[in-house]
């Protein structure tokens, strides 16, 4: 007889990555402390199990009133029994039971697999449509070859145009760039806080006026970063010293002007600087905008969210 249950990450852990393993083969590989982190550290996950085995696993996380399945894994032997449903209904209750009011297929909190569901995961999809999810948009992750990637004379001075320098926070910067995503992104705000008390402040980046306004802010992630680790879990798929561009944001009245690709050039430069090979730019819908700066197609995801 087959239940469903909670994992238990001292019992199901070795049982769930050989799962993993299984499902995603090659094309997603993790690490061990990855999995930990997603599913049991800052997530939870059900698990379907038979005879002491594990034959499937739903994770998920919270933040705030928005809930996440962060994957939902059946071995090949079981599909098509029915368990891939149990999994989902049992993580989305476990979604519902801490406070959410809506639900994401990927995504997360501090930290996720996807944004959503990868196009290149045979048979993903068709099971979430099968289950009533709508497809309502498709997101990008882009990667740029700091090898090849250059920044456009006319990205600096766009931006000088526009009053805005670009650098990396000061100590001084740190609280008004805090203020600027609390009021105006708040969704990245506890990140970037994060980011600030771990001692990386001088990662983050800031464009602003002569006067000292917060015009725009993004960040650097090295993997030397702890929050790195926590939002690209995929170094070994790429097989390359990897970082990244950090949530990008600019003041909607200052959009248009140069800001932003501004930040996104500062960011690649001292990624290349650092003696990294490739820079990752993801869940973005700006698939020729970063491609000003030598960025280029990596995944499509499939979004959808609904209301519980």
């Amino acid at each position: 007889m087959t239940t469903v249950r909670p994992y238990d990450p001292v019992r199901d852990e070795a049982a769930a990555l050989d799962l993993w393993r299984e499902c995603m083969g090659d094309r997603w590989p993790i690490t061990p402390e990855c999995f930990r982190l997603i599913v049991a550290g800052e997530g939870f996950a059900v698990v379907a199990a038979a005879a002491g085995h594990v034959l499937g696993l739903a994770s998920g996380q919270v933040d705030g009133t928005r809930g996440s399945v962060t994957a939902v894994l059946v071995t090949p032997g079981h599909r098509r029994r029915g368990l891939g449903r149990a999994l989902l209904a049992g993580v989305l209750g476990e979604v519902a039971r801490r406070g959410a009011v809506e639900a994401r297929l990927g995504g997360g909190g501090a930290s996720f697999f996807w944004c959503g569901v990868p196009d290149d995961t045979p048979g993903a999809w068709p099971f979430f449509a099968a289950c009533g999810w709508e497809r309502q948009e498709t997101a990008y992750d882009l990667v740029g070859d700091l090898g090849a990637c250059s920044t456009p004379a006319w990205v600096w001075e766009r931006a000088a145009a526009a009053g805005a320098e670009v650098r990396r926070a000061a100590p001084a910067d740190l609280e008004p760039s805090l203020r600027f995503l609390q009021s105006r992104f708040p969704q990245w705000a506890a990140h970037y806080t994060a980011m600030a008390a771990a001692g990386e402040g001088n990662d983050i980046v800031v464009a602003a006026s002569a006067n000292g306004e917060v015009l725009g802010v993004s960040s650097i992630l090295s993997p030397r970063s702890a929050q790195w680790r926590r939002r690209f879990p995929w170094p070994g798929r790429l097989r390359s010293r990897t970082g990244g561009v950090g949530a990008l944001g600019v003041a909607e009245e200052q959009r248009g002007r140069g800001i932003g690709l501004a930040l996104a050039a500062f960011v690649t430069q001292e990624l290349r600087a650092e003696g990294l090979d490739r820079s990752y730019a993801g869940w973005t819908w700006l698939i020729d905008w970063y491609g000003h700066l030598g960025y280029r197609f990596w995944q499509a995801y499939a979004m959808s969210r609904r209301a519980l």
